[in-house]
This record gives C-alpha cells, sequence and structure tokens, in this order.
C-alpha cells in the first residue's frame, strides 16, 4: 500500500487515497476535497487548484465515469474532458492535460489496452546505433545484444520493456528507462551479473516474473509509488541487494525475494493478504520484518533459511502457515502462533536450532510432520486440547525437549515423532493412543519411564530404540505384535512383560538391551524372529513356549550368560548363528521334530558339554559347532551313527548312540 509523507505529491497523496478507499471515492467531491486538504503538505497553492477541480469542475466525478466505460471508449472521452476543462479555465492545453492526468494516474485508469510484453512479428523492427531492436513505432524494446556494455538509456517513447530483452547482458552497468515506460516484462534483466544501478520511472506499474533475477551486483533499486504488482521470482538471485520498498505493491508472490543474500530489511505494505511461496527463502541477512494484519497466508518455505531473523510477530489475521514457512531460522528465539491458526503445516519451524519457546493457540486442530524437528534449544512445549495427532517426526533430533504434555485428545503418535530427544526425561501417553508409529522414541536416552495405555494394539519398528536408560516396561494386554527392533539398544532394560495376547515378535526386537535378565514368551507366540536376543549378555535363562516352531538367524547371538534354554517340541529347525557365542550354555537338547541346523548354530558355544540330536534332523550346516572346545559328547539315537557321520564328519569321534 502507499505510504504518506510530508514530501508525498498530489499524485501520491491520490493512490494512497484510493488505496485506502477504493476508486469509488472520486464520486465524493466533498469527502475527496477534504482528504486532499488534510494529507497534502505541498504548495498552498497547488492545494487550492486540486481542490477546486474536485468540487467546481466535478473532475473527480467525470474520471470515475470515464473508468466505468469499455477501455477501447476512454481515450476518446479522456481528450473531450481535456478541451472542456482547458475552455473552461482559459488554461494552455499541455498545462490542462498536466493538471488532468494527477487526477489521472491517482486512480491508475488505463486509457489504451495495455501493450503487451511480447514481441510478435507483427511489431516490425527499428535497430538503434548500439544494436538495440525496438519495434517500428519505438513503443516497444523488443531485445538488446547480449554485448551491450557499458551504459544505456532506452529511447523516450518506449512503453514497454519486452520479455528477456536484456537477459544475459553481462556488462551492461547502468540503465536509464524514460518516464513512459509502464511495464517490465518477464526476465527483462535476466543474469544481468554486472548490472549495479536502474532508475525505473514512476510510469511504470508492473514488473514481471524473474525481471531482475540473477542480477548479482544490483546493490539498490528504487521502486516508484505506481508499481502495483511484482511478478514471480522478481529478484530472485540479487544476492548484493541490501534495501528495496515495495510500498505501493498489492501482493508478494512466489520466490520474489529467493536468495537476496545481503538484503537485511524490508517493509511489507498494509494491504498485502498473502505471502507467497518461498518469497523471502536463503535472505541470510534479513534481520527483521514487519508481517501487517492485513496478511492471512503465509506460503510454503516463505521465510526458509533466513538464518538471522531473530524475531517475528504473527498478526491475528494469518490463518495458514505454510510448509516450512520458517524452516532454518537458526536464531529465531521464540514465537508466538495467533488464535487465527488453525493447522500448522508440515516442517514449519524445522532446524529453527535457537527456538526456546512457542506458544499455540487452543484451536490449534493438527500439527503437521516435522514442524519443530532440529529445534535442538525447545526444552518445553504444551500442546493444545484440540489436537488429536502428533505427525511423523514432528519432534525430530529436539535434543534439549526434557518435558512435553500431551493432551488427552491425542489418538495417534506418528513415525520418529520424538527421535533422538535424547534428555526426553519423562512423557505421559494419554490414554485414547491407539497407535505408536514406527521409530516414535528412537534413541530418547534419558527417557526412563513410559505407560503404554490400553488401547494401543502394537508396537512399531524401532518404536524405543536407544532408550538406553529404559529399565522397565509393563505392556497392556491389547498389544498382539512387537515389530522389529522395538526395544533393540534399550540397554538398562531389566524387566519387560510380554501380556498373553503378544502373537507376533519381530526381528532384534531386544537386540544389544544389555541388562535383561530373563523374560517370558506368552504361548500365543510360534516364532522367534532374526536376531531377537542377540547381545543380551546378561540373560540367563529363557523358556520358549510349546507353539514355537523356528528359531531364526542370531536368535541368541552373542548371550554369553545364558545358561540353559528349554526348547518345545514343536520347533522344527534351527536358523544359522542363532545361539552363536553363547559361551556359557551348557547343555541343549534338541526335540524330536527339528529336522535342520543352520551354519554356525552353536559356534563359539566355548562351554557346550553335551547336546541331544534327534533322528528327525537331515541337515546340519557349516561350521554348526565350529570352536566348541569343550564339547564332549553329542547323543543320538541308536542306529543313526552312519547317517551323524555323514552329518558331521568332523566330529565322528564325540558321536554318542543312546
Amino acid at each position: 500500500m502507499p505510504t504518506i509523507k510530508d514530501s508525498s505529491s498530489i499524485e501520491e497523496v491520490l493512490q494512497y487515497i484510493v488505496a485506502c478507499y477504493g476508486v469509488a471515492i472520486y464520486q465524493e467531491k466533498q469527502r475527496l476535497s477534504n482528504l486532499i486538504a488534510d494529507l497534502y503538505t505541498g504548495e498552498e497553492r497547488l492545494k487550492r487548484l486540486y481542490r477546486r477541480m474536485v468540487m467546481e469542475d466535478a473532475v473527480s466525478q467525470q474520471l470515475y465515469a470515464i473508468f466505468l466505460k469499455p477501455i477501447q471508449e476512454r481515450e476518446g472521452f479522456y481528450n473531450r474532458l481535456v478541451y472542456q476543462f482547458k475552455e473552461a479555465n482559459f488554461y494552455e492545453e499541455a498545462f490542462a492535460r498536466q493538471v488532468l492526468d494527477v487526477f489521472l494516474h491517482g486512480m491508475n485508469l488505463l486509457l489504451v489496452e495495455p501493450i503487451s510484453t511480447e514481441a510478435t512479428e507483427e511489431d516490425g523492427e527499428w535497430v538503434d546505433e548500439y544494436g538495440v531492436k525496438y519495434s517500428a513505432d519505438r513503443k516497444k524494446l523488443i531485445c538488446a545484444s547480449e554485448s551491450l556494455c557499458g551504459n544505456y538509456r532506452v529511447l523516450d517513447g518506449t512503453v514497454v520493456i519486452c520479455d528477456k530483452a536484456f537477459r544475459c547482458c553481462e556488462y551492461l552497468q547502468e540503465i536509464t528507462l524514460p518516464s513512459g515506460v509502464t511495464s517490465i516484462g518477464n526476465s527483462t534483466f535476466g543474469s544481468c551479473r554486472n548490472l549495479q544501478e536502474i532508475t525505473i520511472p514512476s510510469s511504470v506499474t508492473s514488473i514481471g516474473n524473474s525481471a531482475f533475477a540473477g542480477c548479482a551486483n544490483l546493490k539498490e533499486i528504487i521502486l516508484p509509488s505506481s508499481v502495483m504488482s511484482i511478478g514471480n521470482s522478481a529478484f530472485v538471485g540479487c544476492t548484493n541487494l541490501k534495501e528495496i520498498n515495495i510500498s505501493s505493491v498489492t501482493s508478494i508472490g512466489d520466490r520474489v525475494f529467493c536468495s537476496c543474500k545481503n538484503l537485511q530489511e524490508i517493509n511489507i505494505p498494509s494491504n498485502i493478504t498473502s505471502i507467497g511461496n518461498r518469497a523471502f527463502s536463503s535472505c541470510e541477512n534479513l534481520r527483521e520484518i514487519n508481517i501487517p494484519s492485513s496478511v492471512t497466508s503465509i506460503g510454503n518455505s516463505a521465510f526458509a533459511g533466513c538464518a538471522n531473523l531473530k524475531e517475528i510477530i504473527l498478526p491475528s489475521s494469518v490463518t495458514s502457515i505454510g510448509n516450512s514457512a520458517f524452516a532454518g531460522c537458526a536464531n529465531l528465539k521464540e514465537i508466538n502462533i495467533p488464535s487465527s491458526v488453525t493447522s500448522i503445516g508440515n516442517g514449519v519451524f524445522r532446524n529453527c536450532e535457537n527456538l526456546q519457546k512457542i506458544t499455540m493457540p487452543s484451536n490449534v486442530t493438527s500439527i503437521g510432520n516435522s514442524t519443530f524437528a532440529g529445534c535442538a534449544n525447545l526444552k518445553e512445549i504444551n500442546i493444545p486440547s484440540s489436537v488429536t495427532s502428533i505427525g511423523n517426526e514432528v519432534f525430530r533430533n529436539c535434543e534439549n525437549l526434557q518435558k512435553i504434555t500431551l493432551p488427552l485428545s491425542i489418538t495417534s503418535i506418528g513415525d520418529e515423532a520424538f527421535y533422538h530427544c535424547e534428555n526426553l526425561k519423562e512423557i505421559t501417553l494419554p490414554s485414547g493412543v491407539t497407535n505408536i508409529g514406527n521409530s516414535t522414541f528412537y534413541w530418547c536416552a534419558n527417557l526412563r519411564e513410559i505407560n503404554i495405555p490400553s488401547s494401543v494394539t502394537s508396537i512399531g519398528n524401532s518404536t524405543f530404540c536407544g532408550c538406553l536408560n529404559l529399565r522397565k516396561i509393563a505392556l497392556p494386554p491389547s498389544i498382539t505384535s512387537i515389530r522389529d527392533h522395538a526395544f533393540s539398544d534399550c540397554r538398562n532394560l531389566q524387566e519387560i512383560k510380554l501380556p498373553p495376547s503378544v502373537t507376533n515378535i519381530g526381528d532384534r526386537v531386544f537386540s544389544s538391551c544389555w541388562n535383561l535378565r530373563e523374560i517370558n514368551i506368552p504361548s500365543s507366540v510360534t516364532s522367534i524372529g532374526v536376531g531377537v536376543f542377540e547381545w543380551c549378555s546378561n540373560l540367563q535363562e529363557i523358556t520358549l513356549p510349546s507353539g514355537v516352531t523356528g528359531i531364526g538367524d542370531d536368535a541368541f547371538y552373542h548371550c554369553e550368560n545364558l545358561r540353559e534354554i528349554t526348547l518345545p517340541s514343536s520347533v522344527t529347525n534351527i536358523k544359522k548363528a542363532a545361539f552363536f557365542d553363547c559361551m556359557n550354555l551348557r547343555e541343549i537338547t534338541l526335540s524330536p521334530g527339528v529336522t535342520s541346523i543352520g551354519d554356525n548354530a552353536f559356534s563359539y558355544c566355548s562351554n557346550l558339554r553335551e547336546i541331544t540330536i534327534p533322528s528327525s534332523v537331515t541337515c546340519i550346516g557349516e561350521r554348526a559347532f565350529w570352536r566348541c572346545e569343550n564339547l564332549q559328547q553329542i547323543n543320538i539315537p541308536t542306529g543313526t551313527l552312519e547317517k551323524f557321520k555323514k552329518l558331521l564328519p568332523k566330529w565322528t569321534d564325540k558321536l554318542h548312540e543312546v
């Protein structure tokens, strides 16, 4: 929105009035006259002239009437108004047109169809002494040679600068546009890497997409108050641009100032309603920005990567915050989300490393994935009772998060929600939670205790993996499945009770639970998966239920203190390395139903003295008893000696028929 200063011209004052009250203000003579009297601080003589033009000559009302006519008819009516005004006041035509043009520009009234910034064959061609091509009527500058260098002044009478006109003119340093130019096209000055200065006249109303993209040496640009629209990516990559005034602009599109690494400050005008996607992303030196109360939405990644942005105030008008809007704002310390916001998009504050405090309103219903991921200094947060789910990776790598209160409304906690929150000591899961995602509490190294509500039916993959200080946990009778790695690396876990409802235990569920000494396996479990108890170095005794049919690869790998295990008659196979390095296992009897023993199944069981193998075994893998240095007797059924000599050719002297 245009702003008013003591030095504002009458044209700027009129543009401000129209921006505030709409073009229909031109119909209200008395009100418009009073506003001019209050706001215009220039020469008193000119003020009286303009007020008289409104009140006595009814200029503003007649211009509004022209505004309502089809654009192809406006120029004729306007010329007639100029003539009537000249005759009535005995003015020269040039002066009459000059003062009427002030009112014309004040309401941004177009008399003719805007000239397109696209060059066509119908434009014709005229080339100046520098090799710059214009249309035949000189109203359009079509293109310049990439070798154009130094300073260049566009011809007087030019109305538009066409799309890509000066694109890649790498040696162009300065350009001057005449006062009649109204539009700067798409990519007009794109990649003019040495362009340092440009003068934009007050006649320009629009700047196209990518107009100055990649102008790496452009340090300052003054936009006149006539500029109402700036296209997407207009100044993207202007890495040396430090300051710009966009006070008259009505919208901020996508990527407009993206990667303007030296932009330090910008004022967003009060009539802006939305900030586009990536509008200010990677503006690394942007320290301060004021978002006006007119803004209702902030686009995806709008301020992502603004590493030096320390403070931002969101007005109560904001209802939507896009994905990754403030991601990577590493110096943002505090933010208050207004009550108008009901949902927070994915990754909004991801990697805001110094964010310490955030206030969420009570009406937020959803928090997107990765919203606070990487907020390493966030210590505490309150989730409002309106929230029903915690998305994936919401607090991932919040290394200093110590306490969080989840409201009773929560029913679902997503994958990796609290991944690597290594200082999280306490959390209470609401009774309504039905789903805990994969790796939800992965490597929460200081989590000591947690309740699992009875509404939960399964423990996901790696859910509590790496919870180094978790000592005990009780699973409710609703649990039917414990998935892969669920409690792996819970090195201080000493006690866990599996309810009889559990039917499935995934691979490596208790891998590296160094202090787990004893565990009950419910009768509903039918298989022991891969590496389920590997590296449970203090596991001493375990009883497998009668329904277990198979023992997976590495199932008891390096359970060095396992002394005794009873295999039920239902077991049919023992997979490779199942009891590898169980150095204190002294005796084991394989049930009559076992048909195969895998490679390295009992390797390094250095204290194994005796094993009984049934006649049902038809396959024994390589090195099944390798380095079993104290194995003294392998019991086999009577009449099977020749069979087992073939299966165990290196152990023939230990075979004993019973």
